[in-house]
């Protein structure tokens, strides 16, 4: 067998199983209860042990270019086939599959070795891609759907425009939302720092760094998991603008805080790697199953002062109160909504306004559990004012013994009369919302 016919098989072997993922991962965006492609993912390996780290880049990149370019997808897609997958039924032949994924590689600007072999699955001809835009790319791939259209990055999300503020730059946010997002990694120490810098070095993986005890992986296509150094707990897998929350909180050594919506715990490994270990972190969350996976992570991580904390949603009852609690609310998550892709076909306008009333209800319930002096934090992961902004305004005018406090952004040092974002073409990051107050 020549090295080519070897090629070709292994893409067509790939595509088989991604063919499968890709199933999984529209029906938990349409058909089930909303979960987010990460987590179906997640699931796959976990059932196919067989899924070695080429043949997981190969489907992440695919099922993620699609989920990505959903919004020129519905354009051009036949409407049956669209009506088909987004209420749910997901009646989709193979070809239809093949079609969709090398549309979206295509746009990505992917190997043509690739996608022409996927196009045959498609029952299609290859084409040839000559455009640097994907705007551009996604008009000449049009043509195996049989159509002739101009895209714009407007079409990649419903049009929520009028829920940000108006000085934000909400078409640079649509322009980000056809781009891969990178992978950041916050580093516990200095030294550990140079320990897992000097292991991506060696196994290849290109690497940015950004500030002291940060770095962003483009591109990466390796299982961290597997490296020494993540498995020794010198780095976490957390985003730039996740990172920013635990630098306005600022917890100092020895003191205790409450992170009352921890879910897997990444800011509270941060709030605990920036007291040096000293003092007490408690990660709460009504979600039994994610503390228990924040408990592996703090072993791993060798945090010894976090300790996780069951609850189940309602007002703060507890005797011993906190020099700062951090409310990371549940949220649209439309600032992920580039990383967790496709999402933002699933949320309607309605859906974006109920979710300010449970963010301001559930910061009522955890504002007693602040001390006299001490500090609470207010954080989203959403772009909408009416999730961010409003929520901080409404809390401060229903409860007068807190007051907004200034710091300096943890990106630009600018310095923020209470809040913060995240992102916004800052750096390279999710898009974040950050509130700070202080009890009188």
């Amino acid at each position: 067998m020549s090295n080519r016919e070897e090629r070709n098989n292994r893409i067509k072997s790939q595509f088989n199983t991604c063919e499968q993922a890709m199933r999984e991962v529209l029906r938990g965006l349409f058909a089930d209860r909303l979960v987010p492609p990460d987590k179906v993912l997640g699931d796959f390996y976990r059932s196919h042990k067989n899924c070695g780290s080429k043949d997981r880049a190969f489907i992440n990149s695919s099922v993620y270019s699609v989920l990505r370019r959903w919004g020129w997808l519905r354009e051009i897609m036949p409407v049956q086939v669209r009506q088909n997958i987004e209420s749910g039924r997901i009646l989709l032949q193979k070809r239809d599959i093949a079609a969709l994924t090398a549309f979206a590689l295509m746009c990505d600007g992917a190997d043509e070795k690739v996608y022409s072999e996927i196009l045959q699955l498609a029952g299609s001809d290859s084409v040839r891609i000559t455009s640097t835009s994907a705007e551009g790319r996604a008009a000449e791939a049009a043509v195996i759907f049989g159509v002739d259209r101009e895209f714009c990055c407007e079409q990649l999300s419903p049009d929520f425009r009028r829920f940000v503020p108006e000085d934000w730059d909400y078409d640079g946010y649509m322009r980000r939302l056809s781009l891969r997002p990178p992978m950041w990694i916050r580093f516990a120490s200095k030294e550990c720092k140079k320990r897992a810098l000097d292991e991506l070095t060696s196994c290849g993986i290109a690497f940015e760094e950004y500030g002291e005890f940060s770095a962003s992986l483009p591109g990466a296509k390796i299982n961290l998991a597997v490296l020494k150094s993540f498995q020794n707990g010198d780095f976490e897998v957390q985003d730039l603008a996740s990172q920013c929350v635990g630098v306005v909180c600022a917890p100092k050594a020895g003191e205790r805080w409450y992170d009352s919506c921890a879910g897997a715990g990444g800011k509270s490994l941060h709030l605990a790697s920036l007291m040096s270990g000293k003092g007490s972190v408690v990660a709460g969350d009504i979600r039994v199953s994610a503390l228990e996976n924040l408990k592996k992570r703090a072993r791993r991580a060798g945090w010894s002062n976090i300790a996780t904390r069951p609850h189940d949603g309602n007002r703060w009852k507890g005797k011993h109160k906190f020099d700062g609690v951090l409310v990371d609310a549940p949220c649209s998550g439309s600032g992920v909504w580039r990383r967790n892709a496709a999402l933002q076909w699933r949320m309607g306008e309605q859906d974006i306004i109920s979710f300010a009333e449970k963010q301001l209800e559930i910061l009522e319930n955890n504002a007693p559990a602040v001390k006299s002096g001490g500090v609470l934090v207010y954080a989203t992961c959403s772009i909408f004012e009416n999730e961010n902004e409003s929520v901080a305004r409404k809390f401060l005018e229903r409860n007068p013994d807190f007051t907004a406090e200034e710091f300096p952004h943890p990106l630009t040092g600018k310095i923020c009369c209470g809040a913060m974002r995240a992102g916004c073409g800052v750096a390279d990051c999710d898009e974040l919302f950050a509130f700070k107050m202080r009890r009188k």
